[in-house]
C-alpha cells in the first residue's frame, strides 16, 4: 500500500477492498465504475479538491504542511477477489485472535474500520460455517448488528438465519435467475437490470466542479481547478461517459431516482401554496407557474433535471477527452 495521491486506481482498489459491501462487484470494472460514480458525483463524500488536481482529505488536526491528508491507495487486489464468496462480521477487539483460529488460515482481512472497540472481519467461508461464526462472534452493540438482531426479532427467525452475504454476492450467485418478492426484486432490479443508477449531482460535485473550473468546498477556500491530474481526469471522463449513455436510455429513466412514477407528492398536497411558492428559482429548476399542475410541473422538472445532467456529461467530455 502507498500513499500516493496521484494514484487514482490505487484509490479505487483500496475503496473495494475497504468497503466491500459499498463497491465489491462482479469484477473490477464493474467495482472501479461504483467508486467513480461515489468519487466524482456525489459530494458529502469528505473528499475535497487539492490545488494540485486530485481528491484528497482535509487535514483537520494540523498534520501536514499543506493542510491534506492524502489518501490510501493499494499496489494490488488479492489473486481471486471477485469470485471469493466473503462474509463480514463486527468482532470485539479482544477477540480477534480466537476468530482468526477458528478460520484455521482461510482467506479473510480485517478492513481497517473499528467501531469503539470492535472491528469488521471481513472472511471466505460457506454459508454455514459463516452464519455460524457470525453468530459466535458477532459484536450485538454495533448498529449493523443491532439491525440484524431487531429484524430476527421482527420476522420471527433466528439470528443465524438472518445473516446474509454482501448484496452482490447474494444477488449474483443465490439469487440469479431465481423468482425475488417484494424489496429484493425492486433493488435487484434497480443494481442489475437496470444497471448502475448514477448519483444525482449538485454544484458540489466535483464533475460539475470540474466543468466550472472552480471548487465549490465549504470546508476550504475556494480556487481555481485549472489543473486536473490526467488519472482523475480519465476516471471522470470513464464515469461521465456510463452516465450520459445510462441517461441517454430512456429505458433506464424508471431506476431513477428523480422519474416520476404517478405517485402522489405527499409534501404538495400538505400545503400546496407552499409548496408552489418554493419551486419559483428558475436556477434551481423548473418554475411551478400558476397555470401549471401539480404532474404538470412534476414532468417539467424531471425534463430540467435530465437535461442539466446530461449536460455536464458532455461538457466535462469534451474538456478533458
Amino acid at each position: 500500500m502507498k500513499n500516493d495521491p496521484a494514484n487514482l486506481e490505487g484509490y479505487i482498489r483500496k475503496c473495494i477492498y475497504d468497503y466491500p459491501t459499498l463497491y465489491r462487484s462482479f469484477d473490477y470494472e464493474r467495482s472501479r465504475l461504483l467508486v467513480l460514480g461515489h468519487t466524482f458525483l456525489s459530494y458529502g463524500t469528505a473528499l475535497e479538491w487539492h490545488p494540485e488536481g486530485f481528491l484528497t482529505y482535509i487535514d483537520y488536526d494540523g498534520k501536514t504542511d499543506d493542510g491534506y491528508m492524502p489518501v490510501e491507495t493499494m499496489d494490488e487486489l488479492p489473486e481471486g477477489f471477485f469470485e471469493k464468496k466473503l462474509w463480514y462480521v463486527d468482532v470485539l477487539d479482544t477477540r480477534k485472535e480466537e476468530i482468526e483460529a477458528d478460520l484455521n488460515g482461510g482467506f479473510f482481512y480485517w478492513n481497517g474500520i473499528n467501531h469503539k472497540g470492535s472491528s469488521v472481519c471481513v472472511f471466505e467461508s460457506d454459508e454455514k460455517k459463516a452464519k455460524e461464526l457470525s453468530v459466535k462472534y458477532i459484536d450485538g452493540d454495533s448498529e449493523a448488528m443491532k439491525y440484524k438482531i431487531e429484524m430476527a426479532k421482527i420476522l420471527g427467525k433466528e439470528l443465524i438465519d438472518n445473516i446474509h452475504p454482501f448484496p452482490a454476492e447474494s444477488f449474483n450467485r443465490d439469487h440469479f435467475g431465481k423468482e425475488l418478492s417484494g424489496h429484493l426484486k425492486k433493488l435487484y432490479e434497480k443494481t442489475y437490470m437496470g444497471g448502475y443508477s448514477p448519483y444525482p449531482m449538485s454544484k458540489y460535485s466535483p464533475i460539475v466542479e470540474m466543468v466550472k473550473k472552480k471548487t465549490e468546498g465549504v470546508h476550504i477556500n475556494e480556487f481555481d481547478l485549472n489543473n486536473v491530474r490526467p488519472d482523475w481526469a480519465k476516471g471522470a471522463v470513464d464515469i461521465s461517459r456510463y452516465c450520459l449513455d445510462f441517461y441517454k436510455n430512456e429505458n433506464n429513466h424508471k431506476y431513477i431516482h428523480y422519474y416520476p412514477d404517478g405517485k402522489p407528492n405527499s409534501f404538495y398536497e400538505r400545503d400546496p401554496e407552499g409548496y408552489r411558492a418554493n419551486c419559483q428559482d428558475p436556477s434551481a429548476g423548473a418554475v411551478f407557474t400558476d397555470e401549471m399542475t401539480i404532474e404538470e410541473y412534476t414532468w417539467a422538472s424531471w425534463e430540467y433535471f435530465l437535461a442539466e445532467q446530461i449536460g455536464w456529461f458532455e461538457k466535462l467530455i469534451e474538456m478533458y477527452e
